[in-house]
């Protein structure tokens, strides 16, 4: 069984690729986790094991040893430069923070174990939410207003992750309350994955999947996941239940829904826009008539027996608005808060002042 978090020892479900940012420290494979079949990665994430690293290291050396092209590089190459340079080494190993930031300080000065393991942890998971981001900038770096809908697509993600790494590196809140927004975002992780338990045995029956005492791993998911959630309670909290997925244990004020996040990270980056821009993607990522019909343009019309025919696509205008723009603003922005809150002394080149 899962014993009680300690000062030696914090449990969790383990990181599963593409789930979980947060590893647990000093732990045993979880029961729960190893009864499922799926990856978990347990311990400390130090820098040679992180399972980014070779990944990260790959695009760096790409990046280095593409041939010079005529022109300058195009606003998305320059945008994912500076991010993967401000975090990742030549070597493609994630920076440790630096000692005297401000992250760091909170870190020290945080008097409950399981509150400073997570701050502790955050670095790993916001640097795989910026090489997220970086990942879409070379991807739309191949694109152009001929591809609307794989822009839009594209451009939809990178803000998701650009705006929760912005929320993590707000400069305006303590440790406390950064602490807090960790253990949101490590609970609807680790709620996610029971969740996706509960999905497999539902879905393929017991003859095919083969894990046993399924049912029983399931049952001490939510068991851990409720115990966590109790002990971060105790770093101060009020702990709250929801019946929304993802949201089942709640500390202090829920999480913003991420159309909220990502309006905030534009408008600070942008200025208002007329409309949420990511109401006007959702649409179009989810196929819907409306949406799709906005990748239109207008004022390029063909006549048909049939009626007129309108071009496909974004013109240098509706590019630089709705891809070019808020694509490379939410990524610098949201980097550079990282980077000042956990790197400072390269803030200033990052931000272009040196």
């Amino acid at each position: 069984m899962i014993g009680p978090i300690g000062r030696d020892w914090v449990p969790a479900l383990g990181r599963v690729p593409g789930l979980c940012g947060f590893v647990a420290a000093r732990t045993t494979q979880p029961v729960a986790a190893a009864r499922s079949g799926l990856p978990v990665d347990t311990g400390f994430a130090d820098a040679k094991r992180w399972p980014l690293a070779e990944a990260v290291r790959s695009a760096i050396y790409e990046l280095m040893a593409k041939k010079a092209e005529p022109g300058a590089p195009t606003a998305f190459a320059t945008a994912r430069t500076r991010v993967l340079h401000a975090l990742i080494d030549d070597a493609g190993i994630e920076r440790p923070i630096e000692r005297d930031s401000k992250l760091a300080r909170e870190i020290s000065a945080s008097m409950h174990d399981v509150a400073q393991h997570f701050l502790g942890e955050l670095p790993h998971h916001c640097t795989m939410l910026a090489v997220a981001v970086a990942d879409a900038l070379a991807s739309l770096d191949r694109l152009d207003g001929e591809l609307p809908f794989g822009a839009i697509v594209l451009v939809r993600g990178l803000a998701e992750c650009a705006a929760d790494l912005y929320w993590l590196s707000d400069p305006e809140i303590d440790g406390s309350e950064r602490a807090r927004r960790a253990f949101l975002v490590y609970l609807s992780q680790e709620e996610t994955v029971v969740r996706q338990l509960e999905q497999l045995s539902k879905r393929v029956p017991p003859e095919i999947h083969k894990i046993p005492d399924l049912p029983e791993a399931i049952a001490e998911g939510w068991e851990s996941l409720n115990r966590h959630a109790e002990e971060m309670a105790a770093a101060g909290y009020r702990l709250r239940t929801t019946n929304k997925p993802g949201s089942k244990y709640i500390l202090g004020d829920a999480k913003p829904s991420i159309s909220a996040l990502i309006d905030g990270l534009i408008v600070d980056q942008l200025g208002k826009t007329a409309l949420n821009l990511y109401t006007s993607y959702s649409p179009i990522a989810h196929g819907d008539g409306e949406g799709l019909g906005s990748l239109l343009t207008r004022s390029a019309t063909v006549e048909t027996p049939d009626g007129t025919r309108y071009r496909r696509g974004f013109d240098e205008q509706m590019w630089d608005e709705r891809i070019r723009s808020p694509a490379t603003r939410a990524a610098t922005g949201s980097v550079g808060a990282w980077v000042e809150l956990a790197y400072p002394s390269r803030s200033a080149m990052f931000r272009g002042r040196s």
